[in-house]
This record gives structure tokens, sequence and C-alpha cells, in this order.
């Protein structure tokens, strides 16, 4: 079977083509050669951006500026990982803007408190 590694069923795409992992870096589907994205780059992206928004100070940004960033630094990521689709840079944009969402603080007075 050559250097190939079968992948079970569950990489079997929606066209229903075999896709296989060579040597555990990147899947292919063996009838048209081109490359899919694996998990790792998928995450290697989002972990890009998480760093990418702690280091540039996106947190205190206004929502105008924090868009402006967010839609230059995801064309980078989407030029960095050329085998992501538009699916998977919509996803890490969401990811991304929930990141930078405040955490929701619970009101200590209701919590625990009879109101009967």
């Amino acid at each position: 079977m050559g250097p190939y590694l079968y992948i079970p069923s569950a990489a079997i795409s929606s066209q229903g083509k075999e896709l296989r992992l060579y040597q555990g870096r990147c899947m292919t589907d063996t009838k048209s050669g081109s490359l899919l994205p694996t998990p790792a780059s998928f995450d290697h992206a989002r972990d890009e951006l998480y760093s990418h928004i702690l280091r540039c100070g996106v947190l205190e940004a206004t929502e105008e500026h924090r868009k402006e960033w967010f839609d230059d630094t995801l064309l980078y990521l989407a030029e960095r990982y050329e085998e992501l689709t538009d699916e998977h840079i919509t996803m890490l944009r969401t990811l991304g803007e929930r990141y930078c969402q405040p955490v929701v603080q619970r009101n200590e007075a209701t919590v625990g408190s009879p109101n009967d």
C-alpha cells in the first residue's frame, strides 16, 4: 500500500472519495491530489490567532478597530495556512471574536439568596 496510512470511514469526504494520511503530515484526496486541511493546521492557526490577540492588545481595542484588526489578521492567516477553507477562516473569526468578549460576571446578590 506504499507510504500511506489508511484512515477508516471517518476520513471519507462528502463526495465519497477515499482520503489518506501521508506520514502523519497532511490529508490528500487520492484522486485529485488536492491538499485538505488537517486538524493540526486549523489548531495552529487558531493558536496563532489567540497569540496575536494577546500580543496586539485587541482585547482593549474599540469595536471598530477590533473589526479592522480581525479583517487584516484573518487575511494574513488565510495566506499563511493556504489549506484552510473559507469555512475554516469564518470559524477562526468566530472563535477569535468570542475570545475577545468580556467575561460575564455573576451578580452575587442573586446567586444563592432566597427570594421567597
